[in-house]
């Protein structure tokens, strides 16, 4: 509990210091002091749907056979699609939020590139609500490659994310991997179930490390106005837990089993703020069926035992509950290119009890406790966003496990063609046994090195990247580049807390946008690390993201 204070201490002193400079430059919020505000009140005599193709071939840089081509191919989103997504309708009075929280939920819920609405005054006194929105191209993959900490990936198949229009997204692909098995994957998502608030996703996996059969239904939050959430979701599981120590695999365990979860959540409050109550049950079925020991070090054995997770059968109950005070504000040339990025500025706050019980409910087999604290702050040019969370499990007066996350992200826009990106985190999986849960590596925060170069039960990465926007395109496709330095260190349970044993890597890299089919960067990087000299890695997204906890 210690250190849950000098964290939580730490995230209220930078969240004090960084609010009072940010408060110079105030925050770009999208709400009643937008030109489009005075005409709240007024009845909307006519509302229109302005579903644009993906690309305007009137502007003569797009008036090419291959931009032609690719608006004659592409379904447009329906109408009727959008129109579901209206909070406000003809015969209603104007409201600017309403209008701006459809915008947004449009960006953000549908397969459009961008979205807005438009007001125009009538003669006889009332308004038209215009809402456009922008296809973007909703056909991808084929063929990709990629390589992360010193190992290669590649996929073949594809995602329609726009299904005939119908914002549902049908997904299969082939993976093949230099490390392990191949696998194939599989998905079906509808955000809107037979056409009413209800999301079905279906998931189907053959990965040896996480295969899975999923089903999930729910009644998500759509919109600010809605007070309850619910759904049900059962999942069936098998496959691998590898046992690192540092670079080296020393084990392995294979594993299947059951899942299945239903909540029901209930908000209430203003539209900028909410409190969440949550009522949560989940049963969880999980057995051991082989391991595999690979080392024959002093000591090996022991560790791979120490992290088998024990055969469980259990009845988990949770309640939670949150507040949360929003504002929004829009940037862009954060983590993509040009196109419109929704932010959700403010803080919240949330925590969590809950109660694992036997088969007969007779006793219980553990508790854990939850808390998570984030607070966004941002203005037109800069955006700061601090995320910690923190996970105990306990029986009794007996600590069996505790985790924790503290992540500090930093952007600032300096020039139209240069964004500053800054991250630190840290990183902490505490286990009565001695399974070390903490990786650093190339895809864990320091680029240049394997996947587990090091593993432990802390860590601490920090990633400063010089992001270049200079607008050169190609067809379809803008080219970027980046500048980067990446530092970490980790310990293990036995070892002092110190910052002696501490890894850089440094280097370049290129980033390419395809304009208008997906919201994804291709990522190719350079670096440079003593131990590994010079090692590419390629892959998609930016290496570390605005968002941590989804």
């Amino acid at each position: 509990m210690k250190s849950a204070s000098v964290i939580l201490g730490t995230v209220l002193f930078l969240n004090s210091m960084l609010t009072a400079a940010f408060g110079a430059d105030s925050p770009a919020v999208l709400g009643g002091d937008s030109a489009a505000a005075h005409y709240n009140g007024l009845l909307i005599d006519s509302l229109e749907i302005d579903n644009r193709n993906i690309y305007d071939t009137g502007d003569r840089a797009y008036d090419r056979f291959w931009f032609r081509l690719a608006n004659k191919l592409h379904i447009k989103t329906r109408r009727h699609v959008i129109e579901r997504e209206l909070l406000l309708k003809k015969g209603q009075q104007y409201n600017h939020r309403l209008a701006e929280e459809t915008a947004r939920n449009i960006r953000n819920s549908l397969v459009v590139y961008d979205a807005w609405t438009e007001v125009e005054m009538l003669p006889g006194g009332g308004v038209l609500l215009r809402v456009v929105t922008v296809d973007q191209w909703s056909l991808t993959g084929g063929f990709s490659y990629g390589r992360e900490g010193n190992e290669t990936r590649y996929q073949i198949g594809f995602d329609e994310k726009n299904f005939l229009g119908n914002n549902q997204l049908v997904s299969f692909y082939f993976f093949g991997q230099s490390d392990d098995e191949d696998f194939i994957e599989a998905a079906f998502f509808d955000n809107r179930f037979l056409g009413r608030r209800y999301r079905l996703q279906l998931s189907f996996s053959t990965n040896p490390v996480s295969e899975i059969e999923s089903i999930e239904l729910t009644r998500p939050y759509y919109d600010r106005e809605q007070a309850y959430a619910y759904g049900v979701a059962v999942t069936n599981f098998s496959g691998r837990r590898d046992v690192y120590s540092d670079s080296l695999k020393i084990g392995e365990s294979f594993f299947d089993g059951d899942v299945a979860r239903t909540f029901a959540a209930y908000r209430f409050g203003d539209p900028q703020r909410k409190v969440t109550l949550e009522l949560d049950y989940k049963y969880r079925y999980e057995r051991t069926t082989d391991i595999r020991v690979l080392s024959a070090a002093a000591g090996d054995s022991a560790l791979v035992t120490a992290s088998l997770a024990e055969d469980s059968l259990y009845h988990e109950v949770e309640v939670s509950a949150g507040y949360a005070d929003y504002e929004f504000i829009k940037l862009s040339q954060i983590e993509g290119f040009g196109y419109t990025e929704d932010f959700t500025l403010g803080y919240s706050l949330a925590v969590a009890y809950s109660r694992a019980f036997e088969p007969s409910f007779g006793d219980h087999v553990f508790d854990k406790a939850y808390l998570q604290l984030l607070r966004y702050i941002g203005s037109s040019r800069h955006l700061l966003l601090l995320d910690y969370r923190h996970v105990w499990w306990f029986r009794g007066s007996i600590a069996i496990r505790h985790s924790a996350v503290l992540s500090g992200r930093y952007y600032a826009r300096f020039k139209p063609y240069l964004t500053l990106a800054m991250r630190g985190l840290y990183e902490s999986d505490w286990n009565r046994t001695d399974r070390e849960g903490v990786w650093l590596g190339g895809t864990t925060g320091v680029r240049g090195y394997d996947k587990y170069f090091r593993t432990g039960d802390r860590k601490v990465v920090g990633n400063v990247e010089a992001r270049f926007y200079p607008d050169i395109r190609f067809m379809s496709a803008i080219f970027g580049g980046v500048v980067f330095a990446d530092w970490g260190t980790i310990w293990k349970k036995e070892e002092p807390v110190t910052l002696g044993h501490t890894y850089l890597a440094a280097g370049f890299g290129l980033r390419i946008a395809f304009e208008k089919s997906t919201r994804n960067v291709v990522r190719i990087d350079l670096a440079y690390s003593e131990m590994n000299r010079w090692q590419l890695s390629i892959g998609t997204d930016q290496y570390f993201k605005a968002w941590i906890f989804e």
